[in-house]
C-alpha cells in the first residue's frame, strides 16, 4: 500500500510541474564572430514542454517550438550599419494527447470449457499477432510571421549593443561587408 501511495504521490508532483520557454541560441557565445552582408549573424528557437491533460509539462521531457528569431546584417549605408530582425511564431497545437502513437497488443485468449461424454474438458488457446501502431494524430503547425524590425546602429559609436531575448550581441566592428560581433547571455 505504501509503494502505491508513493508512486501516486510522485506521479502527482511531476504532473504539476509548469510549463517552461526555452530559448537555443545557434551562434557561440562569448566569442567573437564575424559575418558578411546577408549573413545571420543571430538565431534562436524557442520551446515549450509539450502540455499534459492538466496543462503541465509533460513528464517524459518532450518539447514543441513556439518561435524562431533571426537577425541578419543587411549592410551599411551612410555611417549606419542596417540590421533586420525577423521573428516567426509557431503554434503547433501539440500537446501529450495528441502527440503519442497509440499501441494496441493484437493477443488474444481464447477458452474452451465443455464435455467429451462424461469428461469435462477446459481448453485455453492463446494467439498473439503483431503489434499495430496508429500514428500520433498531431495537428499541423501554424506559422505567424511577425513585421521585420529594421535596426539601424550608428557606426561612429561603436562599439554598439542590441539586446534580443535576453541576449546582448556586442558590435564590435563594421564595414561595408562585414561585422565582427559578440554574443552574450
Amino acid at each position: 500500500m505504501k509503494k502505491i501511495v508513493l508512486v501516486l504521490s510522485t506521479f502527482m508532483l511531476v504532473s504539476c510541474a509548469t510549463i517552461d520557454h526555452k530559448t537555443n541560441v545557434s551562434q557561440r557565445l562569448d566569442s567573437v564572430l564575424v559575418s558578411g552582408v546577408g549573413d545571420t549573424i543571430y538565431k534562436s528557437t524557442t520551446e515549450k514542454n509539450l502540455p499534459n491533460a492538466f496543462g503541465k509539462a509533460d513528464i517524459f521531457g518532450r518539447t514543441t517550438p513556439t518561435a524562431t528569431t533571426t537577425i541578419i546584417y543587411e549592410g551599411m549605408r551612410d555611417g549606419v550599419a542596417i540590421f533586420s530582425r525577423r521573428t516567426i511564431d509557431i503554434d503547433t497545437g501539440a500537446t501529450t494527447m495528441n502527440s503519442s502513437p497509440i499501441v494496441i497488443s493484437n493477443s488474444q485468449t481464447r477458452t474452451t470449457i465443455g464435455n467429451v461424454g462424461n469428461v469435462p474438458i477446459y481448453a485455453q488457446t492463446n494467439v498473439q499477432g503483431p503489434t499495430t501502431i496508429l500514428p500520433p494524430n498531431t495537428p499541423s503547425a501554424r506559422y505567424m510571421e511577425r513585421n521585420a524590425n529594421l535596426i539601424n546602429v550608428d557606426t561612429g559609436k561603436l562599439p554598439a549593443t542590441i539586446a534580443v531575448e535576453g541576449m546582448t550581441i556586442r558590435l564590435l566592428e563594421v564595414d561595408d561587408g562585414s561585422v565582427k560581433y559578440m554574443i552574450t547571455k
